[in-house]
């Protein structure tokens, strides 16, 4: 078949054409209009779809194509959840087997999670002006530090709120003013 999927302007591929709402439920899309630039034409932050596209979103898309296996059998989204308090909670795969703990157990409700659900459990993350930028960060950074899977990321409150993002873009285009934009 042919592939109905374009190009988004940031050089990411994106929703089917003319579907501003099909990467919902994609597992294989991350892809949102907040990342593109600002000077990108026909998406706005103000044409309001993109809440709903980045609403559906997955937590954790590292987690979508990886799982660690602890050395006693735990299945864990990502290596850094290995100290977390909350590691019990996840299946060993020797006691419900790895077909089951890919698809129907506490692993898969974690790992299947998306942005409105953090969301809808956190407050604080619901009611930031950054929630649609940074989505609530990384889920074991906030375990880590809050005791809690739906907590915040407080290095990406570091990072929106202080604005590095913008940093990091000027920083960029001074360096390709001085330099040159190099080819990629």
């Amino acid at each position: 078949s042919r592939n109905t999927k374009r190009k988004s302007p940031s050089g990411g591929w994106g929703h089917p054409a003319g579907s501003p709402s099909g990467a919902a439920g994609n597992p294989r899309s991350s892809w949102c209009p907040v990342r593109l630039s600002e000077r990108s034409s026909g998406w706005t932050r103000s044409s309001g779809w993109w809440r709903h596209c980045c609403l559906d979103n997955y937590l954790c898309g590292a987690a979508r194509w990886s799982c660690y296996i602890t050395p006693d059998g735990r299945l864990l989204p990502c290596m850094p959840m290995t100290a977390s308090p909350k590691q019990e909670l996840f299946p060993k795969v020797q006691e419900i087997g790895l077909r089951q703990g890919l698809s129907s157990s506490y692993y898969m409700q974690f790992v299947n999670g998306r942005i409105r659900d953090l969301l809808a459990a956190n407050a604080e993350c619901a009611g930031c002006d950054y929630r649609y930028k940074c989505g609530g960060g990384c889920r074991a950074s906030a375990l880590a530090i809050d005791q809690n899977p739906m907590g915040c990321d407080r290095q990406m409150c570091m990072f929106w709120k202080n604005e590095y993002d913008a940093r990091i873009r000027q920083a960029i285009e001074d360096a390709e003013a001085k330099w040159g934009k190099t080819e990629k």
